[in-house]
């Protein structure tokens, strides 16, 4: 005769089936996080340069007439990006350097310079990591902005390419150097803003400025237009685009790119 579980026994099962019920939400939380930062570290690591250590410049225009006052938006999404490309694909040796500008290439704020790291003896123990740097770096780099002044008077843009080239010769040929300028490319160091309206009329004005061999090296104007105040037009800011891809081509960079908005690629 088969005998009926007791009423002890009922309430121990019970209450081991709510247990490992309680276990499964648990263990989706920890599955989820550790799933997804290694699909992104994988993603970031496959655009790696080969057989280089990747160095990030970021210039950040500080001259009073960008549209972004305070550390944020385009400013802030270009450096989230450099720090995953740098820890990521540096292999500890990865060079970041983020600095603020405005009319002078000779006075610049540093916001950071460091070579970033990820620990960790596994892959996914280092990409669980990143989430951490980035939040460090961050506020390492919004405190020092918050700081920087003197810096608003007059906007040296292409003054930022010589400082490149100059980034890319002291770290030497075992790097791969990508620059970022963050602006709103409207000149006023040497050359007339108003004279760039007419996207014909840009590679002109461009070759009015003195350029610096980047060869080599993956350069990407962003927030071209985007100023305080009323913004300009759509031709003024098609002209401006135009501008810095003829400056661009002139430097020779390895990869051109110039856009208004920053949009992030997890390595491009």
């Amino acid at each position: 005769m088969q005998r009926k579980p007791t009423g002890r026994r009922t309430g121990l099962c019970a209450a081991l089936l709510n247990f490992l019920l309680l276990l499964v939400p648990v263990a989706a939380c920890t599955i989820a996080p550790t799933a997804g930062a290694l699909a992104d570290g994988r993603a970031i690591a496959a655009s790696c340069p080969d057989g280089k250590i990747p160095a990030e410049l970021v210039p950040i225009d500080m001259s009073g007439t960008y549209a972004e006052q305070t550390y944020g938006g385009d400013a802030q999404r270009v450096v989230h990006d450099a720090v995953a490309r740098t820890a990521v694909c540096g292999a500890g040796h990865g060079h970041l350097r983020v600095v603020g500008f405005a009319g002078s290439s000779a006075k610049t704020a540093t916001l950071f310079d460091d070579e970033l790291a990820l620990a960790g003896a596994t892959e996914i123990a280092q990409f669980r990591r990143l989430s951490g740097l980035i939040e460090a770096v961050d506020k390492e780099v919004a405190k020092n902005y918050a700081a920087a002044s003197g810096l608003a008077v007059g906007s040296d843009i292409t003054s930022q390419l010589r400082l490149a080239d100059e980034f890319r010769d002291q770290l030497g040929s075992a790097y791969a150097v990508s620059v970022v300028v963050v602006s709103d490319g409207f000149q006023n160091a040497g050359l007339d803003p108003h004279s760039i309206v007419d996207p014909a009329m840009a590679p002109e004005v461009a070759a009015q400025v003195t350029v610096p061999d980047l060869d080599g090296i993956d350069l990407t104007f962003t927030g071209i237009g985007n100023v305080t105040g009323t913004p300009p037009g759509s031709q003024t800011t098609e002209a401006l685009i135009a501008f810095y891809q003829a400056i661009c081509a002139r430097a020779n960079a390895n990869r051109c790119t110039v856009v208004t908005d920053y949009v992030g690629t997890k390595g491009r």
